[in-house]
């Protein structure tokens, strides 16, 4: 074989040999690939399997809510239904039961006070309190604070109602007077203010020592003529609307503190010695 022949050969087979590891190369290239789509494929498989379980217990566990909010909301349909209906039985007993205090105790709006045919009145708060309007005439002469005699019946039945009825709520006796200025007994009481703290301190008095109502169950509170029914006080049946006394009955929920008075101590003794 010549020598160009030869050559011929070499390089043929070295082309043959080229071509192969060149299809090799990118057989290799290919495969890589498509293993890289099939765990991308796979990756976005599970990928999505996490969605829609972490989907699947968000359901489950928003389900598990609605279902316990709707227990609470029928039980808090059930418990307010309780509340109305105990609500209702006891303002339908509560007629009765202010019945009990006096016959001629009628029933008012709040506010109203007390008509001008009857002596005393009662009504309930949108709090749950039951206010005792008593007019000033029937317990209190014009310009006085001492009880009248006739009087301490219609108190008494109060007390005896009150202990039978609302032992563990809080009373307060409130006094109100209209806008005239005190003129009788101005040497006792400068002006309204301390005519309405002494007709509360006097009922007050009276409900503890001879109706035994509880001492730290019971306050006090003067309001002159600063909360009057009536304003402006055009006539005389006007001013003596806003002349009253109020037993308010509190709401079973309110509970009143009172600090303890203060011990009286005695005076410090002089360290200055007395010469002789």
């Amino acid at each position: 074989m010549s020598w160009y022949g030869t050559v011929s050969k070499v390089v043929l087979s070295a082309g043959v040999i080229l071509l192969c590891a060149g299809c090799s190369g990118r057989k290799e290239v290919a495969i890589a690939a498509k293993d890289a789509e099939i765990k991308n494929q796979r990756d976005l498989i599970e990928q999505e399997r996490a969605e829609k379980a972490k989907l699947h217990d968000a359901n489950e566990q928003l389900a598990k809510q609605n279902e316990q909010l709707a227990e609470r909301n029928a039980k808090a349909a059930a418990d307010n239904a309780a509340q109305v209906a105990a609500m209702n039985q006891r303002l339908s007993d509560l007629s009765a039961i202010m019945a009990e205090m006096d016959k001629k105790m009628v029933q008012v709006k709040p506010g109203q006070g007390v008509p001008e045919n009857a002596d005393s009145a009662w009504s309930r708060g949108s709090d749950g309190s039951i206010r005792i309007t008593v007019a000033s005439t029937v317990l209190f002469d014009s310009g006085a604070a001492d009880l009248k005699s006739s009087a301490h019946p219609m108190l008494s039945n109060v007390c005896k109602t009150i202990k039978a009825r609302f032992p563990n709520n809080y009373i307060r006796v409130e006094g109100h007077t209209d806008s005239t200025p005190v003129v009788r007994n101005k040497h006792k009481f400068a002006d309204n203010m301390a005519l309405s703290i002494a007709r509360s301190r006097a009922v007050y008095d009276f409900m503890i020592k001879s109706g035994g109502i509880t001492a730290s169950k019971m306050y006090t509170a003067g309001y002159g003529e600063f909360q009057p029914l009536v304003h402006p006080e055009k006539t005389a049946a006007d001013r003596s609307k806003n002349r009253r006394v109020e037993i308010v009955i509190m709401p079973d929920t309110v509970k009143i503190t009172k600090e303890p008075l203060a011990e009286a101590k005695p005076a410090a003794a002089s360290s200055t010695a007395k010469r002789k």
